[in-house]
This record gives structure tokens, C-alpha cells and sequence, in this order.
């Protein structure tokens, strides 16, 4: 695949080079084709440049406004990605409403949202992604950790569960427990939480960073008194310690899994 990416990559820089006219729109594709052949080939500075310079020259194109949020997304310019999605999303529910394009962009919004520390403007974005497609993994675990931002626990519960199942492997799976232990803990949970954070602890390496974190808090429940009842409908305020390292990103969610 990667091979056939930079095949294409180099037949549409080829035709840049043509020496006859092309229209904006045109040399626009080309521009966004060659940067897709480049991202395929894990080329992302280039490929950058080349979107860049596709919407330069047509910033109607909705895929290529996406792909560059994307860009943006896994470098953390969650401002500029944002933007991007934002724009993208316009288009699409215009031209493709209801469409995976659309539902991608609206995931992608709702994870720049959260990296901009905004989880009252993410929730909605989710929310629509989910209300196109509710069976969208990244879309309910995303809703659910800015739910559990919001201190809106019982939510945050219901679209964690959700997630769990349409979760593929462990690398999907490992945040998910994550979340829902935080949410667990929030809501004063210990059996719950203990369950989940062991179920975590088989999704890890024992190099995982987070590892320590689970051991001592696993070591501080056993020593705390019978656990109180479930979650209300704010809930306490979450706590600054052992809080996940994954989030919605796919960039952020753990890097190094195993399936137990």
C-alpha cells in the first residue's frame, strides 16, 4: 500500500510539471492527491505543505481541509486544527450530510475541543459524530471523557460502556478502562474501579509509565473504608491525581499494549 501511495504521490507530481495551464481547482487536487500519496508514506511535514497549498488555491475542498486538521490534531495545534474541522464540517454537512467524512471531522473537532481544555464545547461535537453513527468507538469515548470534565458522571458512564465494546484490541481498550476508572473513582466506586483498573493493568507493558500510578492507587483503595453509593448527577469533583494519560487521540492513548 505504502509503495503504491508513493507511486501516486510521484505520478501527480508529475503532472504538476506539465507544461500547460491548469485550472486552480485543478493543480488544488493534484496538490491534494500528491499530499495524500506523502501522508500514506508517513511523510507528514510534506504533506502539510502540499495541503497548505491545495486550500491555498481551493478552500472549498472539505477533504483536504480535514486531512490537514488531522495534521494539525496529532502535532497538538489543537487551535489551527480547530479552525480547520470547523470549516470542514461546514462543507460537508452541506455536500455530504451524515457522511463518514463528516463524522471524522466531527470526532476530530470534539478531540482538538478537549485538547484546548474545553469539554463543554467537545461534548456537543461528539454528540453530533454519535448522532450519525452510534456505533463510533472514537466518538463514545470521546464524549465520555469530556462528559467526565464536565463532572457529568452518569454520562460520561453511559457513552464509556458503549465505547468498551466497539473497542478493537487492546490498544482501544486500554483508555476506555482508563476513563471509566476515573469516572468510578469520581463517583466514590472502589469495586469498580478496582476492576477496571486491573483490567488495565493486563492491557500494559511492565514499562507502561502508567503502570506505577495503578499500583499505588490499587495499594491506596485497599486501605480505604467501604465504598460509597454510585454516581449522581454531577458527581464529585474529580481529583488531580491518577489522572489518565490517554485521551481521544489516538496519538494519546497508550503506545505500548499487550493482549493478556
Amino acid at each position: 500500500a505504502e509503495a503504491g501511495a508513493a507511486d501516486l504521490s510521484l505520478a501527480y507530481k508529475y503532472v504538476l510539471t506539465v507544461d500547460h495551464p491548469l485550472s486552480a481547482q485543478w493543480q488544488a487536487s493534484v496538490l491534494y492527491q500528491t499530499a495524500a500519496g506523502k501522508i500514506a508514506t508517513a511523510d507528514d511535514t510534506t504533506g502539510l505543505t502540499l495541503l497548505t497549498q491545495s486550500i491555498g488555491l481551493d478552500d472549498q475542498n472539505a477533504n483536504a481541509l480535514r486531512a490537514r486538521a488531522d495534521l494539525y490534531l496529532r502535532a497538538a495545534n489543537f487551535e489551527v486544527a480547530r479552525a480547520d474541522y470547523s470549516a470542514a464540517i461546514t462543507l460537508f454537512r452541506r455536500s455530504a450530510p451524515g457522511s463518514a467524512a463528516l463524522v471524522r471531522s466531527e470526532v476530530g473537532l470534539g478531540q482538538a475541543l478537549l485538547g484546548l481544555s474545553l469539554p463543554d464545547a467537545a461534548a456537543p461535537a461528539f454528540q453530533a459524530a454519535l448522532d450519525s453513527a452510534p456505533d463510533d468507538y472514537a466518538a463514545n469515548l470521546g464524549l465520555g471523557q469530556a462528559q467526565f470534565q464536565n463532572s457529568k458522571l452518569p454520562e460520561a458512564l453511559a457513552a464509556l460502556n458503549a465505547a468498551l465494546p466497539l473497542a478493537k484490541g487492546a490498544t482501544q481498550q486500554a483508555p476506555v478502562y482508563q476513563w471509566r476508572a476515573e469516572v468510578y473513582r469520581a463517583a466514590g466506586r472502589l469495586s469498580d474501579e478496582t476492576a477496571d483498573l486491573q483490567a488495565l493493568r493486563g492491557l500494559l507493558f511492565n514499562s507502561d509509565p502508567y503502570v506505577p500510578t495503578i499500583a499505588a492507587r490499587l495499594t491506596e483503595i485497599s486501605a480505604l473504608p467501604t465504598e460509597t453509593p454510585g454516581p449522581t448527577a454531577t458527581g464529585p469533583t474529580p481529583t488531580a491525581t491518577a489522572t489518565p494519560t490517554a485521551t481521544a487521540t489516538a496519538s494519546a492513548t497508550p503506545t505500548r499494549t499487550a493482549t493478556p
